[in-house]
């Protein structure tokens, strides 16, 4: 089974997270949920919108050392570049609704 795990960028105006980063709590409850039952096909992404793209130490900070390894080096764990035109595609109006397969075919909608 596949699992791709969107998550929020830095760019709210919340107050500043100590560690762990809520993110990282969710994420890895998620991720011992997954690997539970079996899930071992798993991408993170970075849900940008049309915010800048986040630095490592940020996403080290919002995943926590463990998840940031386990992903970082081996290309699982991906920024969301909503402006990208070759990984989107627009249908539908007058409302747009681009789809996204740029995490290896795993479909992704934003409105």
């Amino acid at each position: 089974m596949r699992l791709t795990i969107a998550f929020d960028d830095i760019s709210l105006p919340l107050p500043p997270m100590r560690a762990p980063d809520v993110r990282q709590r969710v994420i890895e409850a998620v991720l011992d949920l997954a690997a539970d039952a079996g899930v071992d096909d798993v991408v993170l992404i970075a849900a940008l919108a049309l915010h800048r793209r986040m630095t490592d130490p940020e996403l080290r900070h919002a995943l926590g050392d463990r998840v940031f390894e386990a992903f970082a080096p081996h290309g699982l764990l991906m920024q969301h570049d909503a402006e990208d035109r070759r990984t989107s595609s627009t249908s539908g109006s007058p409302t747009t609704v681009r789809t996204s397969r740029s995490t290896a075919g795993r479909p992704r909608a934003t409105c």
